[in-house]
């Protein structure tokens, strides 16, 4: 007895009968459309209207019917609205190309908008032998995987040809260009090459430095938002840019100026490793590589190549300080007869145990060794 009631536990809340009755008392009664009553909040338990449609079960028929009344009557309206013509307007500036969208290294190049290294390589080639092109702002509409799509190419060049340069090219890529109904020219990583070389011979390796707002060590936040013509603090030539002192040209120069002589870097080789060459000159081991590329400096394994080395019999060998076929033989005769005669001599006073535990080797192989051919 507690509380004036029978109970099943020393505390009544711990009841199970009880437990339940508070339960349902909080739950208040089931919901229409539970068929399991009592079931529908257990974990694992399968929604009501699972599987079901206003055909095959009464409930949702009538609830459909009574969500359309509400909707002809107005006491439910559709969520949001529609646009104005301003905001279509507005929101139509935020399609098609974005500077700076891509992965790539950009910049701006003497008025041309470039997405990537291989780009800017494109557009110095092409302004320097007076090529004639622009860049590209029309889309073409293409279809991809059900949905429509649009597609614009890089530049157009006078003659009407588009070209794309990609690096490589997904399904969504080929598609677009299976699609495309005009002269189209797709230059690949190999088609580059000859555009890269032409670039890194006249501005070096770090050609992305003619960008106008090139400069690593200025932050982002210090560029104006406008450019503004300035005079090149080197050769004096007027400019136009952001914030830089030097135009691109000079800049370029200037980073060369720091690369150390040929006879400094020959000595550098050999006294230093890469690794330890590149932090003497504050750059990386690959840029103090490129360095004896350019200088053609030959590596230790081009070197050998080059250079002939000679046995003691005078005949051409591979590597230094080696030996031909013949005489390898001779000096491996020579060392198999003095370790024979040693076995024989020790086979005198010691077991075969203990010659091998002498020679550092099993006694099957000390065995072996006496009995070889000189």
């Amino acid at each position: 007895m507690k509380n004036g009631k029978w109970c099943c536990e020393d505390f009544y809340t711990k009841c199970p009968e009880n437990r339940r009755k508070n339960s349902s008392a909080i739950k208040g009664p089931p919901k229409v459309g539970h068929n399991n009553l009592g079931k529908f909040c257990e974990k694992g338990h399968l929604s009501w209207n699972k599987g079901q449609t206003k055909e095959t079960n009464e409930t949702i028929s009538r609830m459909s019917k009574r969500i359309k009344q509400d909707f002809l009557i107005g006491i439910r309206k559709n969520v949001g609205h529609p646009h104005t013509e301003e905001t279509k307007k507005m929101l139509s500036k935020y399609g098609g190309i974005k500077h700076g969208s891509g992965r790539g290294k950009h910049g701006w190049y003497k008025g041309y908008w470039c997405d990537s290294s291989w780009e800017l390589a494109w557009v110095i080639y092409n302004l320097d032998h007076g090529i004639k092109f622009e860049r590209n702002h029309q889309g073409f509409e293409y279809e991809f995987e059900g949905e429509k799509h649009k597609y614009y190419p890089d530049f157009i060049l006078d003659d009407g040809t588009y070209v794309e340069i990609k690096g490589w090219l997904n399904e969504k890529n080929k598609s677009k260009i299976s699609q495309f109904q005009f002269p189209l020219v797709i230059i690949d990583k190999k088609k580059i090459r000859s555009f890269l070389e032409y670039v890194r011979e006249k501005y070096g390796t770090n050609f992305i430095a003619v960008y106008e707002n090139y400069n690593s060590k200025i932050p982002s936040n210090s560029f104006s938002n406008s450019k503004k013509i300035v005079t090149c603090v080197s050769c004096q030539k007027q400019f136009e840019t952001y914030s830089s002192e030097m135009c691109p040209e000079c800049k370029c120069l200037e980073i060369r100026k720091n690369w150390p002589t040929k006879a400094q870097l020959e000595i550098d080789i050999q006294n230093l490793n890469w690794e330890e060459i590149g932090k003497k000159y504050g750059v990386s081991r690959s840029s103090s590589k490129n360095w004896a590329k350019k200088y053609g400096i030959l590596f230790s394994n081009e070197r050998a190549k080059k250079e002939l080395f000679f046995c003691t019999c005078g005949k051409d060998v591979k590597r230094k300080g080696s030996l031909c076929k013949e005489c390898y033989l001779k000096s491996l005769r020579s060392k198999n007869l003095l370790l024979k005669t040693k076995i024989l001599k020790m086979k005198e006073t010691m077991s075969w145990k203990e010659i091998a535990n002498e020679l550092g080797v099993t006694e099957s192989k000390a065995r072996a060794f006496s009995r070889r051919e000189s």
